[in-house]
């Protein structure tokens, strides 16, 4: 009897260290599959409601950044910025005001600062720890006039933003030539009276989910990891369908056997540029090029041959080893967001998926 295994972000719910997907057997049993949720600290995600909320250590987050329900899994990452809420602790040059606690933040809390710029060529300026000659990403909240500029600075490169006129993150990625993160109205900078909430400046390439660090020093958040979906019961080492609809910023996941001995694994590897591949035993296959957009990836295998589609094209294809003694789903070294992951009987009629 068939069965499929399903983790949806719309439909799971957790409590500390646990996960709950749901089996479908052919009949339409419903059962649940619980996994287990490892994350040493607590971590901050954009609620349904639209705003940020803070999640316990080891309790998965299901964020609404991208407007739907996500599983959100990172790796661990530190904001460097000292004060990173309170703006009165940096440093104004040419006479622009700070009011700390003047409005509504994203956090729904009355912690946004309000500042002021008197005319251009202004700055506020925090430094950090941030080596020089590293990756870095800078990023704030800030809420201004809608179609005015305002730069932000996290490396030492100025880069123009255009606001929305709502609460939004601006961010940059740099390499660092100084330690200093930077919100200033250089560069024909338009903007003059802005909110700002939640300063932060990272070693990654891309920003992460805020991490508090209201007073000096850093503060780092644990990495996510997930595992322990399923069982052989469940899984077919033989045949299959696994769905992937999500966004994959690093690592991979897929269903390994309890030796690890066998696997069937979708993730990233190479560099200059990195390549999606799917991985089946010691049978490697390169999909595309590194992205951090929407995917929908459908693997499709049976009995060693296997096809591989990506929103809904078809990238690949190959032969191997049939796989033995697959018992779970591991999701340990994913970094990304998931709107639904499922395992699936070979015979699924992917065109529906």
């Amino acid at each position: 009897m068939a069965k499929n295994l399903s983790i949806v972000a719309q439909g799971i719910s957790g409590d500390d260290g646990h996960l709950l997907g749901y089996n479908v057997s052919d009949n339409g049993v419903f059962t649940p599959a619980i996994g287990d949720v490892v994350r040493g600290t607590s971590a901050t995600y954009l609620a349904q409601d639209g705003t940020i909320k803070t999640a316990p250590p080891n309790v998965a987050r299901v964020d609404y950044t991208n407007g739907v329900a996500e599983l959100l899994l990172e790796p661990e990452s530190t904001n460097l910025v000292p004060y990173s809420e309170n703006f009165s602790q940096w440093s104004a040059f040419s006479g622009q005001s700070i009011t700390p606690n003047y409005a509504i933040a994203p956090n729904g809390k009355n912690d946004a600062s309000r500042i002021v710029f008197s005319s251009s060529n202004q700055l506020l300026k925090q430094t950090t720890t941030l080596p020089i000659n590293v990756v870095c990403t800078a990023s704030v909240f800030i809420k201004g006039t809608k179609g005015e500029t305002i730069q932000i600075t996290g490396g030492g490169i100025d880069d123009l933003k255009t606001l929305s006129g709502e609460w939004e993150r601006i961010e940059t990625t740099q390499t660092s030539a100084s330690p200093d993160i930077i919100i200033n109205t250089y560069g024909g900078s338009t903007a003059r009276d802005v909110l700002l909430w939640g300063a932060q400046q990272e070693r990654i390439s891309y920003a992460t989910s805020y991490i508090p660090n209201i007073y000096a020093g850093v503060s780092t958040r644990s990495a996510d990891s997930m595992t322990n979906f399923g069982s052989s019961q469940i899984i077919d080492s033989q045949s299959g369908v696994l769905l992937f609809e999500g966004y994959f910023f690093e690592g991979g996941f897929g269903m390994q056997s309890s030796t690890s001995n066998f696997r069937i694994i979708l993730g990233y590897a190479g560099s200059n540029p990195r390549k999606m591949y799917y991985y089946i035993n010691d049978s490697v296959t390169e999909l595309i090029s590194q992205t951090y957009d929407y995917l929908k990836i459908v693997l499709k295998y049976n009995n060693g041959t296997q096809e591989c589609y990506v929103n809904g094209v078809l990238e690949g294809t190959s032969t191997y080893s049939t796989p033995t003694d697959l018992s779970f789903l591991d999701l340990s070294a994913f970094q990304g967001r998931i709107r639904q992951l499922k395992y699936l009987p070979y015979n699924t009629d992917i065109s529906k998926l």
